[in-house]
């Protein structure tokens, strides 16, 4: 795939797949896209190369060839990546794009994923399953309730619900503010799915964080 635009700056090539990087304004782009084919490459054992110039920008993927007929062997995931056990988690995000490819995302590594769009439909949906829900995983700034409030108030119904936060670097210094406490966990948007996946793990693993 070639452009002829103005190219990808230098230091911005290094960032391309990572999941949330975009230089574009915000509510214009989620930067879910090339991460979602370099997964999709990598789980087929390709790669994909990337050549920018002024002129434009070239994206190569490469896909081993299969030459002979066999048994279909269904790849891995890479040795950073932590798995899920099928647990579930609420998946709150008031971006549509950011919510459903979120929860591909997750339900890809393993879980079962319930999703709201606010912090007001994310206290509805865990009280409907209050029972399922093993981990909640909040925007921080959203339309009708945030998802530090909406934490705040599922708490008075479960205290020892496990959540984290994922939010933009612009959104990081909202946190102490609204009453985050310091133990609460808080991943930078953008991410990488290895952090993510290992973050979540390290909750659900450990009984003494987070709740």
């Amino acid at each position: 795939m070639a452009d002829n635009g103005s190219g990808i700056k230098a230091e911005y090539i290094e960032h391309l797949f990572e999941p949330f990087f975009t230089t574009k304004e915000q509510g214009k782009g989620t930067g879910l896209g090339l991460a979602m084919v370099y997964g999709t490459v990598q789980t087929h054992g390709g790669m994909v190369d990337v050549k920018s110039s002024p002129a434009g920008t070239t994206i190569q993927v490469y896909l081993p060839l299969i030459t002979t007929a066999g048994t279909v062997e269904v790849c891995g995931l890479p040795d950073d990546i932590v798995p899920g056990n099928g647990e579930t988690i609420l998946l709150v995000d008031d971006n549509a794009t950011v919510l459903e490819t979120g929860r591909d995302v997750l339900e890809g590594l393993g879980y079962a994923v319930l999703t709201a769009t606010d912090g007001l439909s994310a206290i509805e949906v865990y009280q409907a399953h209050k029972e399922e829900i093993d981990l909640l995983l909040l925007d921080v700034v959203m339309p009708r309730l945030g998802g530090v409030e909406a934490l705040q108030a599922i708490r008075d119904i479960n205290p020892d619900v496990k959540a984290m936060f994922a939010t933009g670097y612009d959104k990081l210094s909202m946190l102490p503010a609204r009453g985050v406490a310091l133990n609460e966990k808080v991943i930078s948007k953008p991410f990488a799915v290895s952090i993510l996946s290992q973050s979540i793990r390290e909750l659900l693993d450990h009984p003494d964080l987070s709740a």
